[in-house]
């Protein structure tokens, strides 16, 4: 998990897109989802990729996404930022994807793990948002966005430990955050420029 973070702060910063990164991450821990779940089928309603509690999940998912959402898009709008918006669809439809591997890698393994070990509740949550925070760096600004929402996401995963509203909440607010705070256009950035 550590090595995925890693490699992907040096990827980033050697790369003119991230897509063939996220393509191959993501393939990659499919396939770890997979062979252990062949190997232990309780794993994934333990790792939080399950249905029966979905919406106990979304309820409070919901009630952090409206008011932050409004929050992000007051700022963008204050401004006078507007995203092309084809690409702003795109993110927000293809975004929650990545953010499932994320939160996955940040909720499933290394906050559940911590707490297994016996590490208090609120240490976990203070080091996984340090954890998410952090390997958004060097853009400070999106690592305190990370940072905070990388404390609520895991908060909410252990009052209800389903990784579908988070990978949802996470990818809606991470493309909101990118193009309307930071004016950045997350898609291109992903594709290398392409159209």
């Amino acid at each position: 998990m550590l090595l995925t973070g890693c490699a992907f702060l040096v990827y980033r910063a050697a790369s003119g897109g991230l897509l063939p990164f996220v393509v191959g991450c993501s393939v990659a821990w499919l396939a770890y989802v997979v062979f252990r779940m062949v190997r232990e089928p309780g794993l994934l309603r333990e790792w939080g990729l399950r249905l029966d509690n979905l919406w106990a999940a979304l309820r409070p998912c919901l009630a952090v996404l409206g008011p932050a959402a409004l929050a992000l898009m007051g700022f963008g709008l204050s401004r006078g930022r507007a995203p092309l918006l084809s690409h702003l669809l795109a993110a927000l439809a293809l975004y929650p994807l990545w953010a499932l591997v994320q939160q996955f890698l940040v909720q499933a393994l290394f906050a559940a793990n911590l707490r297994r070990l016996g590490l208090p509740r609120g240490a976990v949550i203070v080091a996984a948002a340090l954890l998410f925070g952090l390997v958004h760096a060097p853009d400070w600004m999106l690592v305190g966005l990370c940072a905070a929402a990388g404390a609520v996401w895991t908060a909410l995963f252990f009052r209800t430990p389903n990784l579908i509203p988070l990978a949802l909440a996470h990818g809606w607010l991470g493309a909101l955050a990118y193009y309307i705070v930071l004016g950045r256009d997350v898609w291109a950035e992903l594709t290398g420029g392409l159209q």
